[in-house]
């Protein structure tokens, strides 16, 4: 994992990723780093409590949330949850934040 992956949750705080120590997170191929981070999103949207993601364990993922993780987002991209769900749900959408 090069770059590391946030997620705040909506009371405002900033958390690193979960990961499973076999299973890295990244984006921006077709590997299984950016599948592994698919199945975070989708256990994260359901229960922000969730542990680390085992791409072994779960179901095909989205292909809409597969598809915004495997475009190759500039470091820094912040995804909201309502892109997230969108994309989960088969309405991707190409909009996109930047932190600067």
């Amino acid at each position: 994992m090069e770059d590391p992956i946030w997620i705040r949750t909506d009371d405002g705080h900033l958390y690193p990723a979960p990961y499973h120590s076999y299973y890295g997170l990244s984006w921006g191929y077709g590997g299984t780093g950016p599948a592994t981070l698919a199945a975070l999103i989708v256990q994260l949207l359901d229960d922000i409590t969730a542990y680390g993601a085992d791409p072994s364990e779960n179901a095909q993922e989205p292909e809409g949330l597969l598809q915004l993780v495997q475009h190759d987002w500039p470091t820094g991209t912040v995804l909201t949850r309502a892109q997230l769900v969108a994309a989960r749900d088969g309405h991707p959408t190409n909009r996109h934040n930047r932190l600067e």
